[in-house]
């Protein structure tokens, strides 16, 4: 996932936000749902599978290896919740057996954790968040060294990633708040091209109480990053002042002034003006607007969101202009973009944020639509790229039938001004992504999906770089029981690139899940 270095955060804030919350329930309605999520449970999973590969080695050009593949896999969930606390674990174990070459059998171990506290009541919150992935060197991973390089265990990489986020907020008088918090990030990849990085974001705020319902709002703040990558430390500072006008109507906005001092640009120091606005507009409950933008040292910087519903649909489109970093990417890779769609669809009928976010996860499952996208453990890069990215996404969702659709443009450029520094993985490139997912629920039982991807890069400096994905992928499921699950899949998968060995690859296979 990227890490944005944020410059107008009350600005920001209010395009997420309201793209993504309409009105609540009753405070009632809220707390009495909270109490009931209260408590300790324990959920384990075990699946197996089993698959015929047409191309079983993608590192292996010539000659393809058909292959029997027989994949067990278990999984324990621990979430514990009280008033003033949650705590989960989510640990997974997967092993690869291979019926043609044993010495090829693999093993990937995964462990994400999260821990929110209020450890003094309105005055101190802490947030941790830690994820560990070990498994076998992929051959389409961004860094992946030559065999006889590797020095972690054969053919292992593992990637550890830690965030801690102290928030202290309190009160001066009745309408005006303090807020400090600190987030600390450590990620690294333990393999041949071992890399590390770390950062530090530091932020303390002084303002008016938004929920006092004032029209006019008010708030001073200042902001420092830090990113340490071997040998590469880089720094942005900010000082803002932000004026926000919320008449309680459907019109909303803000503005924001500052200064900023920024060493990410050749690792030179400068120091320039900041200077932006937001606007929100939520004519009715179907249609919301936000956007924010403003001027920062290496251009505009602006972050949109349009979002309109029905009862059956949902559309949103986003656009973004910031700078990011890479940084490493958990084995569960990134959300899927329905998944806050769906949410929104479900907002009527559950209220509370907590349970409607699961009975979405659940929903998209069932649906056979994945929650979480795949990505490579071991992206990480210590230096910030300026990066462009449009994205469109439809949802459709009925009793019988669920169908995704999505559209996606993105452009990484580097700020160096030496563009011969940057690992070549993260040369500038261009992508094109869409997507199509639809599920129709043949019975109460039974469900029948489809699934179609397609991801084109390109380099930009160099052009001869390009790389084609595409996939599809058929599978029905059946539900034996209230917690076995049956499913059988079919895919083509077919890459074509300049980069790594182009790869097809025709499979089948089954898979029984059950749920304790």
């Amino acid at each position: 996932m990227a890490m944005v270095t944020d410059t107008a955060t009350v600005g920001r804030l209010l395009a997420a936000a309201v793209v993504l919350v309409w009105p609540a329930s009753a405070a009632s309605q809220v707390q009495s749902q909270e109490a009931a999520r209260q408590g300790t449970t324990l959920s384990p999973a075990l699946a197996v599978a089993e698959r015929y590969s047409s191309n079983a080695f993608p590192e292996e050009a010539d000659p393809r290896r058909t292959a029997w593949i027989t994949d067990l896999s278990g999984r324990l969930v621990l979430v514990h919740r009280s008033a003033s606390a949650e705590v989960s674990a989510d640990m997974r174990w997967q092993r690869l057996f291979y019926s043609s070459l044993s010495t090829r059998n693999s093993t990937r171990r995964s462990l994400n954790a999260s821990a929110r506290m209020e450890l003094l009541d309105d005055l101190l919150d802490v947030r941790a968040r830690g994820a560990v992935t070990q498994q076998g060197r992929s051959a389409f991973s961004a860094s992946l060294p030559d065999a006889s390089q590797a020095t972690n265990d054969g053919d292992r990489v593992q990637s550890r990633t830690w965030t801690v986020r102290p928030d202290f907020h309190s009160r001066l008088g009745s309408q005006v708040v303090t807020r400090a918090w600190i987030d600390a990030i450590d990620s690294r990849t333990e393999e041949a091209n071992a890399r590390v990085q770390r950062s530090i974001t530091s932020v303390a705020s002084l303002g008016s109480d938004q929920s006092s319902g004032n029209p006019i709002g008010w708030s001073i703040s200042g902001q420092q990053q830090r990113f340490d990558a071997d040998d590469s430390d880089r720094e942005i500072r900010r000082a803002q002042a932000t004026v926000q006008w919320n008449p309680g109507g459907a019109f909303g906005g803000s503005l924001f002034a500052g200064r900023e001092t920024s060493d990410l640009r050749n690792g030179q120091s400068n120091s320039t003006s900041i200077v932006g606005g937001g606007v929100r507009w939520i004519p009715s409950e179907r249609v919301a607007l936000a956007a924010t933008a403003g001027k920062r040292f290496f251009g505009t910087e602006y972050a949109a969101a349009l979002a309109y519903r029905r009862a059956l649909t949902a559309l949103r489109l986003t656009a973004a202009r910031d700078v990011a970093y890479l940084e490493s990417r958990s084995e569960t890779g990134a959300a899927s973009p329905f998944l806050s769609m769906l949410a929104d669809l479900l907002r009527a009928s559950i209220p509370d944020q907590g349970p409607r976010q699961d009975a979405a996860q659940r929903r998209l499952q069932d649906a056979g639509i994945p929650v979480a996208l795949g990505a490579p453990v071991d992206a990480l890069n210590a230096r910030p790229f300026l990066n462009q990215r449009l994205d469109l996404s439809f949802l459709y969702t009925s009793p019988r039938d669920n169908l995704t659709l999505s559209a996606g443009y993105r452009k990484q450029t580097e700020l160096e001004a030496n563009p011969s520094a940057l690992p070549s993985p993260f040369d500038p490139i261009r992508q094109q992504s869409a997507g199509l997912a639809w599920s129709h629920r043949l019975d109460r039982s039974m469900t029948l999906n489809y699934s179609f991807s397609y991801l084109q890069t390109e380099g930009i400096r160099d052009g001869n770089r390009e790389t084609t994905q595409r996939q599809h992928s058929l599978s029905t499921s059946k539900r034996l029981g209230p917690r076995l699950t049956l499913s059988f899949l079919a895919r083509h998968l077919d890459i074509k690139s300049s980069v790594i060995r182009t790869y097809v690859e025709n499979s089948v296979g089954c898979n029984l899940d059950v749920r304790f």
